[in-house]
């Protein structure tokens, strides 16, 4: 109960520093509201959207993905990406340029608390656009052609192992740098990445290929964790 206590006082003390930072929280509302436009001029291109002319999974048939599909699929990746990606270097290496991660790892408070706390203020700042898109992405394709269509559903459901595993590379890429101008930096190229990765979600189509995916995405979450621990617990990180 103590240990929960302490991880929920982690997450609402970075939460309000955090929200407290107007450029920030401008920034935020306005990548969003982009967003949402790109989402709304993909969807409008025609009046039942996002169709395919084979139904996904449940047919045992190949199938692509058409362009709408491919372009909300990157759109997603770019949100759920460019908003953590604007706190986290701040609450890791911005925290050591201040001196105040020091601090905090030499309270009472574990370090297991301190990592998983801080990795659920990343997860929270990248699991909130995507909500919102994904709630608004659905409304507008139901408005339009009545129905859910299953690609959508899929979309979705494969968005939640790539959010969960890049906030926590994105906590490790903060952790290890020294600076927020060295975090910035690699972060712009693993924004080169998104691209490819959008292309190997576009080819999951069955449920063999989501069976597969979630098991790589999740070995390479356990190692990004492992790595994360291993490098919070050393002496490096007050270097």
């Amino acid at each position: 109960m103590q240990k929960n206590s302490k991880l929920i006082l982690i997450i609402k003390t970075e939460l309000l520093q955090l929200l407290t930072d107007k450029k920030l929280l401008t920034s935020i509302i306005v990548l969003i509201m982009l967003h949402l436009i790109f989402i709304f001029s993909i969807i409008h291109l025609e009046k039942e959207p996002i169709q395919v002319e084979k139904t996904i999974i449940f047919s045992g048939q190949d199938s692509i993905f058409m362009i709408k599909h491919n372009l909300l699929l990157l759109f997603f990746c770019i949100i759920s990406f460019g908003i953590p990606a604007l706190i986290a270097s701040d609450i890791t290496a911005g925290e050591k340029e201040r001196k105040t991660l020091e601090l905090l790892l030499l309270t009472n408070c574990s370090r297991h608390i301190i990592l998983w706390g801080k990795y659920c203020v990343v997860l929270i700042f990248s699991l909130f656009p995507f909500l919102i898109s994904s709630i608004f992405t659905l409304s507008l394709t139901i408005h339009f052609s009545h129905r859910i269509p299953p690609e959508m559903l899929l979309l979705i459901f494969l968005m939640f192992p790539y959010i969960t595993t890049m906030s926590l590379f994105l906590l490790y890429n903060g952790l290890k740098s020294s600076t927020i101008r060295s975090a910035k930096s690699q972060e712009q190229k693993m924004l080169l990445a998104i691209p490819v990765i959008c292309i190997v979600l576009s080819w999951i189509t069955d449920l063999i290929s989501i069976l597969i995916f979630y098991i790589v995405v999740g070995l390479i979450f356990s190692i990004i964790f492992i790595k994360t621990k291993d490098y919070l617990f050393s002496e490096k990180i007050l270097m």
